[in-house]
């Protein structure tokens, strides 16, 4: 993941951006919040780290 802005004033800074994160960050971000994300590995973390996804999960995901 790379630096998209070079703007550090932030509304929401969320630590992590696994599958539920991305949620989090998204809705948030539509809502009109300046979220910074910010993550330890270099690439996107490819598995939940929540203690599950249910359908609930599946169908924010669908809708965002």
């Amino acid at each position: 993941m790379k630096n998209k802005s070079n703007n550090t004033d932030f509304d929401v800074i969320q630590i992590g951006y696994g599958p539920v994160s991305k949620i989090s960050a998204l809705l948030l971000a539509r809502q009109g919040w300046k979220v910074g994300v910010f993550e330890r590995w270099g690439e996107v973390y490819p598995l939940p780290r929540a203690v599950c996804i249910d359908h609930e999960i599946f169908r924010m995901m669908h809708a965002a």
